[in-house]
Parts: C-alpha cells; sequence; structure tokens
C-alpha cells in the first residue's frame, strides 16, 4: 500500500506496536508520535509539508485512527480499516474520516464498523464501505480495491484537490463494494481568500507623470528527466538553470492528468493541461507524476522557463 501512496507524492511512514496488547487509545498515541518524528526529526523533514497529515490504521489501529483524530483535530483526514474502538466514542471527530469494513469480517462486523459511522457528527465529512467477500485481514494483503478509494480520499482531503470527488460522488467504478454510505459532495479544505483591503483616502497629492514600464521577464532554462513508470503513471522531474525564483508552464496531452507535484507550487489552467509551477524555496529541481489510460501516452512538454 505504501508504495502506491507514495507515488502520487505522499510521503508514507508504517510503524509497529509498541506491544500486541496495547489498546486503540495507545494505537492512537503511537501513530500521533510517529507523524512527529516524522515531521519534526527524521531526515526528510525539511521536504514534508508539516500542515498536511492522515492517519490510517487497522483493527485495534484503526481504532488508534480514529482516537488520534480526536486528539489532534489538525488532521486532514482519518481513515480506519475494519477499525475496532473499544475505548470511546466517535462522537466528537470532526475530522474528515473514512471507515472501510469486510462483508465476511467475524472479528470487527460490519454492523459494528456501521456503528461508528453513524455516530460520527453530521457536520463531519465521512464515508463508509463494504469491500464484498472481505475478511478481517483485507488490509494486510496487495488489494487494488482499497487504493483505488485510498488515493482519491487522501487526494482529496489532504492535498484539497477537489478534481479527484468525481472517483467517489458517486463511485466512479462500484464492483466489489457494497453498502456505500457518505456527505457527498466531501468537500475538501481550501485556502482562505486573501481580504481585500481598501485604503483610506489621504491627502490629495500632484498626479504622477509617466512611469517607465517594468522591465521583461528574464529567461532560464528547464531540462526534462524521465522517470520511472508504472501500468497507469510515470514520474517526471525537472531541473532548473539560471535562478532560483522560477516559473514553469508544462503541457501534457490529453487525457493524461498530472495526479502529483512535488518542490513546486502547481496551478493548472481550466482544462486542467496546462500547468504553471512555481519555485517554493525548496531548490531548482521539481517533479510530478502523470496518469494515462490504455498503452498509449506521450512526455509532457516544457511550454516555457521565466526567471522572476
Amino acid at each position: 500500500m505504501g508504495h502506491w501512496l507514495a507515488s502520487f507524492g505522499f510521503v508514507v511512514i508504517g510503524v509497529e506496536t509498541n506491544s500486541t496488547n496495547d489498546f486503540d487509545t495507545a494505537r492512537g498515541t503511537q501513530l500521533l508520535a510517529a507523524l512527529d518524528w516524522l515531521t519534526r526529526s527524521s531526515p526528510v523533514r525539511d521536504r514534508i509539508d508539516a500542515s498536511r497529515q492522515s492517519v490510517i490504521g487497522h483493527s485495534m489501529g484503526g481504532g488508534g485512527a480514529l482516537h488520534a483524530a480526536l486528539n489532534r483535530p489538525s488532521l486532514k483526514t482519518t481513515v480506519g480499516l475494519t477499525p475496532y474502538m473499544p475505548s470511546g466514542t466517535t462522537t466528537n471527530i470532526t475530522v474528515p474520516t473514512l471507515m472501510i469494513a469486510g462483508t465476511n469480517d467475524t472479528v470487527v462486523t460490519p454492523s459494528y464498523v456501521t456503528g461508528l459511522y453513524n455516530s460520527l457528527p453530521a457536520t463531519t465529512e465521512r464515508a463508509y464501505m463494504e469491500f464484498v467477500g472481505a475478511d478481517h485481514l483485507f488490509p494486510t494483503r496487495p488489494n487494488n480495491l482499497e487504493m483505488r478509494i485510498l488515493i482519491p480520499w487522501l487526494k482529496t482531503f489532504v492535498d484539497s484537490d477537489s478534481r479527484y470527488t468525481q472517483f467517489l460522488c458517486p463511485l466512479m467504478d462500484s464492483s466489489g463494494i457494497t453498502g456505500y454510505r457518505n456527505s457527498c459532495p466531501l468537500l475538501p479544505d481550501q485556502p482562505a481568500p486573501t481580504p481585500t483591503i481598501t485604503p483610506t483616502p489621504g491627502p490629495t497629492t500632484p498626479t504622477p507623470g509617466p512611469t517607465t514600464p517594468p522591465p521583461n521577464p528574464g529567461t532560464c532554462t528547464a531540462t526534462m528527466s524521465p522517470g520511472q513508470v508504472w501500468g497507469d503513471r510515470y514520474n517526471t522531474s525537472v531541473t532548473v538553470t539560471g535562478t532560483n525564483n522560477w516559473t514553469v508552464v508544462v503541457a501534457i496531452t490529453p487525457p493524461q492528468r498530472i495526479s502529483a507535484t512535488w518542490n513546486g507550487n502547481p496551478t493548472w489552467d481550466s482544462s486542467g493541461n496546462i500547468m504553471t509551477i512555481r519555485a517554493n524555496g525548496n531548490g531548482n529541481t521539481f517533479g510530478f507524476t502523470t496518469m494515462f489510460n490504455g498503452n498509449s501516452w506521450a512526455r509532457p512538454q516544457i511550454r516555457s522557463c521565466t526567471a522572476g
């Protein structure tokens, strides 16, 4: 699961419990401790956006993920895979919450998980589903169905990428899933708008004379390097030379789409086919993952590189 999520730009850390006898409250504490280490002390801490954190847990660990959401409301989302929560309730969880159960799970039954889901506040973004034929251990095995749900859920709430809600509201592919409930349209957090400040009029001043137009922006060079290719996506890295304050425009060929970026601040045009990415202070190399369908695809193209 981790390598699939990482291919979409997420930094993934997997942790073992201090003891197999730890209860859900201890598991939640361990999950948050792992996040704190990752974002504050780990070798990659300076490459992580510490404001976008989430937790996922299975069984007692799923209950731990729910406790982590109770104790840290700043989490972007929490996911409980057949979650067992004997030490509390979900009635005060405000973090967007996904719960998945298995129809053949006799350890943590779908009715138990449904009870946790139904106790979530009505104002909390949430979703619940059951995987047909899945037993209690389905999250411990390679599971394409699970990835089909987790990736758009995390992209929606961790990355605030509303383009991914179309895969969940309604389910674009419901095969293998039953009992789907949700709070669609599943609205992710969006950055607060910049306030408009109207200056107070001061004394009248003379009309300024002609001004000198600003100089044209400088140029730079962006060199693209192909990266790893998977069955439906591939990575690309770009190195910029000539400036530390760059803006690069990248074009992709439909129906391909960029699903993840790193080391830059991206925006897209209305078509979603043109990405403008700007330096964010993390160096002169950035990258992105491109999704494609079928066996025919074309590498993205650099449209321009501008300095300043």
